[in-house]
Order: structure tokens, then C-alpha cells, then sequence
């Protein structure tokens, strides 16, 4: 839940700065604007500018998370050639934003042995207190005690419980610790790859000529989030 209120937040920190940077670009017309130039450099001729791949090579280790950002950068790069047309504008900037949900797809599988241990301890804890408020509603209904005496009895079942979730809850903090830290780095990464895709005025300005055209949702979902991504998984 936590990755997507942060994929949330920087989505609409992006639209936020693409509104600033619509005041000072002209991104109603494409005159002066280079597709060579806006392209970039890229040897090896596979859609993703050759800084974008040294940056992925240097930064991201995980294989699923690199072809995930390298998506995101052949979709963008290959718009270039389509900032006059409407109808592929759209086609391209809803390819854009599918691929930012594969981007989250790939961080989800990164951490998910780390959730899985955090989400079992949970399970654990919940049925454990479930069990425990049952009791206390049986205490409480008994009629051969009174009513302060079933209060005593209820909070003696509170105290087995909270001794029992001790060692459980030491497991589960370190894991939601280190799921808080992975969600942090991964929206720095993403910020970091999102500066260097467009990293020129030339290329925010093109940005905004394709969403100019009426193109796409930036907040487009895929019809799973494993669908939007276009390479094979590696699990």
C-alpha cells in the first residue's frame, strides 16, 4: 500500500513540475526541435539512450527493474519521432504511463520476500489477538462472576497475548524497516531516471507537445500491473 501512495505522490510531483515548466516552454509548436538530438546517443541501436543504459548498468541491479526502466525510455525515445501526430502521441503516452506500472510491478517482486515474511508475522499477530478477543467476549458473558472480576480475567488473556506477540512483533520490524527503506530508494531511483529521460528543456518541451495532442492518462492502469510490462520475467 505504501509503494502506491508513493507512486501516487510522485506522479502528481511530476505533473507539477511539467505545469511549471509549460510556462516557460513553447510546447504548441515542434519548430526548432531535433529528433536526432532528442533521441540522444545510441549505439547498440535498441531504444534506450546510451546514458540512460550507463546509469541502469551503475544504479539498478535487479534485471526485471532495469527492463522496466528500459521500457519506459524506448517508449519515450520512439514517441520522439510522432510529436506531430495526434493519434500516435496518445498511442505513445499511454504506453508511457503503462509502463510506469510495470516499473511498480517490478519494485513489488524486488521486496517480495521481504513482504511475504512481513505479511505471514501479520497474519500470525491478527489471528492471535482474534483468538484472544473471543475469549474476552466468553469472559464477559459469563453469569458466575462480576463484571469487574470478568474486567480482570479479560485483561489477564490481553497479557498472555502481548507476551506470546513480543518475539513476533521483533520479526516484523525489521522487516516493515526494511521495506520502508527499499520504497524510499526506489522512489529516489525513480526520480533520478526520470530527470535524466528528460533531462534537456528540449525534451520536457517535447513531453509536453505529446500530452499537448489530448494524449493519454498519466494516471492510466494497465489491465494487470504484470501485463504492462512487455519483456518476460525473470523469477
Amino acid at each position: 500500500m505504501k509503494l502506491f501512495v508513493l507512486t501516487f505522490i510522485f506522479i502528481l510531483t511530476s505533473c507539477k513540475n511539467e505545469i511549471f515548466i509549460a510556462k516557460r516552454l513553447d510546447y504548441k509548436t515542434t519548430k526548432g526541435l531535433n529528433i536526432e538530438e532528442l533521441q540522444g546517443e545510441d549505439k547498440n541501436n535498441d531504444g534506450v539512450r546510451d546514458d540512460i543504459e550507463a546509469w541502469l548498468d551503475n544504479n539498478i541491479k535487479n534485471k526485471n527493474l532495469q527492463n522496466a526502466f528500459r521500457q519506459v525510455a524506448q517508449f519515450t525515445n520512439k514517441s520522439y519521432e510522432y510529436l506531430e501526430n495526434k493519434e500516435k502521441s496518445i498511442y505513445y503516452q499511454d504506453e508511457i504511463g503503462r509502463s510506469g506500472w510495470c516499473v511498480v510491478y517490478a519494485i513489488e517482486k524486488i521486496d517480495h520476500d521481504i513482504l511475504n515474511a512481513g505479511n505471514e508475522l501479520s497474519g500470525k499477530e491478527y489471528l492471535l489477538w482474534r483468538e484472544v478477543e473471543n475469549k474476552v467476549k466468553m469472559i464477559k458473558k459469563r453469569k458466575d462472576i462480576s463484571k469487574e472480576e470478568a474486567l480482570k480475567l479479560a485483561e489477564v488473556e490481553r497479557e498472555k497475548a502481548r507476551t506470546v506477540l513480543k518475539p513476533l512483533q521483533k520479526q516484523l520490524q525489521p522487516a516493515e524497516d526494511i521495506m520502508d527503506k527499499q520504497n524510499k530508494k526506489r522512489m529516489i531511483q525513480r526520480g533520478q531516471f526520470n530527470r535524466l529521460l528528460i533531462n534537456t528543456d528540449e525534451r520536457k518541451r517535447a513531453g509536453m507537445i505529446r500530452r499537448n495532442h489530448g494524449a493519454g492518462n498519466m494516471f492510466i492502469m494497465p489491465g494487470s500491473f504484470e501485463t504492462a510490462c512487455k519483456f518476460k520475467f525473470e523469477y
